[in-house]
């Protein structure tokens, strides 16, 4: 209790210095309530629409890997770093920072990259990930007991910006 009273203090002399005490009375603490309904309340899940999308992403992810299977000549897991980094040396194209997505986009961007169709390999890469991403993430979560999903907003005290977590 003590840590947090000190703590209050400096906060409080921190946001009179800044200028920012309207802002943070007024405006963060009141996204407080409406966080909470949201959190509490949810949003129905409409099973029709999301087996559609489930059809139209699996779709899209089985077309993606036939695509990419004739433009490499083998099955390559594009989620795999490993096989992801080889395909690159491959192509001469290894890159010392790894295959994330910003490493890719770099490659992309860059110079280096010439070839048309080692291009198409690396923006289909990129694509693969999102839709897996999309399905796994997204698509597969479970609603709640209720057949709602809800969600947890944590609120950024110093930018007023949101982020959730599952």
């Amino acid at each position: 209790a003590c840590v947090t009273k000190e703590i209050d203090i400096a906060m409080d002399k921190d946001l009179d210095e800044l200028g920012q005490r309207d802002f943070y009375e007024k405006f963060l603490m009141q996204l407080h309530p409406l966080y909470l309904d949201i959190e509490t309340t949810g949003f129905k899940v409409d099973e029709t629409r999301r087996d559609d999308l489930v059809k139209k992403y699996i779709e899209w992810d089985e077309r993606l890997r036939y695509e990419l299977f004739h433009l490499v000549g083998e099955e390559i897991n594009a989620n795999s770093p490993l096989q992801v980094k080889q395909l690159l040396a491959d192509y001469g194209l290894a890159t010392k920072k790894g295959t994330g997505e910003e490493e890719l986009t770099t490659l992309l961007n860059s110079s280096r990259l010439k070839d048309e169709t080692h291009r198409k390999v690396i923006e289909m890469i990129l694509e693969h990930r999102r839709v897996r991403k999309t399905i796994s993430t997204y698509l597969m979560a479970l609603p709640d007991f209720d057949g709602r999903m809800r969600t947890t907003y944590y609120l950024c005290p110093e930018t007023g910006r949101t982020s959730t977590g599952q």
